[in-house]
């Protein structure tokens, strides 16, 4: 009797295993999933491209709290994580804000014309107090303060709104990722929406993938 009882609690031990080594395949499975859902992909990247973790980030030029954490809470995030190579982050502008679509236009224009140069032009932007950040010439002067970028390339993107429609596409992508919950910023890290964005709420988030 105690041995068939023995057995039965070691079938139900290891039922149990199976289902918990089961459900942690599962889970890692849906959010590489959710990951490769996001089908925006295709936007400014900085980073270590073998990077195991992959931050995604939506975020609209003339958002305040885009701005507030972008100056404020990435740059230690990016200390930590981008700049060691732990991880990269795609951002995806979407211009959905009055004023936005030229500058974020511009953002695109110059990852294209000078990818090194991106992010400096980025901070520019979000850090900027000017009242017109949608002029060309103060994306021009912008784009010459942080050095590298062809401006008469820049200059010509800029006239001719080269990616509107790219940036008409992010905001469908963005709409199509983010449901009900649309708004900027928006974060995710290897596919899973960091609902608190703190310094310590995206740490603990990039620490769980690493």
């Amino acid at each position: 009797m105690r041995g068939k009882t023995f057995q039965t609690w070691l079938v139900i031990i290891t039922t149990l295993a199976v289902v918990a080594v089961v459900s942690v395949i599962v889970t890692d499975q849906v959010l590489k999933k959710e990951e490769n859902q996001i089908p925006c992909l295709d936007n400014p990247t900085v980073g270590n491209p073998s990077a195991k973790v992959h931050l995604i980030l939506f975020e609209d030029v003339s958002c305040y709290n885009c701005q507030v954490f972008i100056r404020s809470i990435f740059p230690a995030i990016k200390e930590k994580y981008i700049d060691t190579g732990k991880a990269k982050i795609t951002f995806i502008p979407l211009a959905f804000l009055k004023g936005s679509n030229v500058p974020s236009n511009a953002e695109l224009c110059v990852y294209n014309i000078s990818p090194d140069h991106y992010y400096s032009f980025a901070q520019k932007l979000h850090s900027s107090e000017d009242q017109d950040i949608d002029s060309a010439a103060t994306l021009l002067q912008y784009a010459s303060e942080v050095g590298n970028i062809d401006l008469l390339q820049l200059r010509q993107c800029i006239k001719q709104n080269f990616f509107y429609d790219a940036l008409a596409n992010n905001l469908e992508c963005g709409k199509e990722t983010m449901g009900r919950k649309f708004g900027t910023p928006t974060l995710y890290v290897n596919g899973v929406n960091v609902k608190y964005l703190t310094i310590e709420a995206i740490s603990k988030e990039i620490e769980r993938n690493l």
